[in-house]
């Protein structure tokens, strides 16, 4: 039998798939191609002269599937630099989710103090420029789930995962001390610097099989897609759950989904116990 938990994770699940699908099917970019429209291979022979040519300067060319036209590319369609044009399902991993070229975007990035923020990049945690406050104000915290009122802002996802790893951590070790009013013991400072306990305690995050996290150390041990992108690197000893694996369409699989959703909800529980 399912918990009521389990029932909300599924129907909010649910109820998640709509929005998503009624918000991207309101998305109108002026001048979005109705097609994709392929006429060589990909890459083909410019993306693969550039791709040589970037190997001579870094190694990113390593990863590199095609290089791309940003100026040609719309909406939901990226182009690259032999003329294609494809639908772009992937977001350059969800960096690029609204769109390419969005219209409101360009507006922004335009104004004086989008120029002059991205020409001094100061330490905003030290020597904040005057704007910054209304800055975060009005792009998170007017929007922020309720009960949420304070952001830290990173600058990529790999850095935003490691972020809220290091502050679940420092929640848990407060709490564990007796509150926001103990200070650590001395034993804490000192065996910290050794990289030892209690100071570097052994707190574990729970991550999910196949799923992908990102390239720093923490966010690496949680990730389990590829053994190309953990391959030569140290990692924590940090356990991994078996997903829902669903099978689609959703509304022809529901009670074979269901039962993926109790499994894995249940390896979570032992997990964590």
């Amino acid at each position: 039998m399912l918990s009521s938990f389990q029932r909300s994770v599924i129907q909010n699940r649910s109820k998640l798939y709509s929005l998503q699908y009624r918000a991207f099917s309101q998305l109108n970019f002026p001048g979005e191609p109705e097609a994709p429209v392929i006429t060589t291979e990909v890459p083909g022979p410019n993306g693969r002269a550039y791709i040589s040519e970037l190997g001579q300067h870094t190694t990113n060319h390593l990863t590199t599937m095609f290089p791309i036209d940003l100026d040609k590319s719309i909406g939901n369609y990226i182009a690259d630099t032999d003329g294609n044009l494809l639908l772009d399902v992937f977001c350059s991993i969800s960096c690029i989710s609204l769109g390419y070229n969005h219209p409101a975007i360009l507006d922004v990035s335009t104004s004086p103090l989008m120029s002059r923020f991205v020409t001094n990049r100061t330490g905003l945690g030290i020597n904040p420029p005057k704007e910054w406050n209304d800055v975060i104000t009005s792009a998170f915290v007017d929007v922020a789930p309720k009960g949420l009122s304070r952001v830290s802002t990173m600058m990529c996802g790999t850095c935003s995962v490691e972020g809220a790893y290091k502050a679940a951590f420092m929640a848990y070790a407060q709490k564990e001390r007796g509150g926001p009013g103990v200070a650590p013991s001395q034993e804490d400072l000192e065996s910290c610097m050794c990289n030892a306990a209690p100071g570097s305690p052994e707190y574990a995050i729970l991550s999910f099989k196949s799923g992908f996290h990102g390239r720093l150390l923490g966010a690496l041990s949680s990730t389990r897609t590829k053994a190309i992108h953990k391959l030569d690197i140290p990692s924590f000893d940090w356990p991994a759950a078996e997903p829902p694996r669903y099978k689609y369409p959703l509304e022809k699989n529901e009670s074979y989904n269901l039962k993926q959703d109790e499994e894995s909800l249940e390896e979570v529980g032992r997990l964590v116990k």
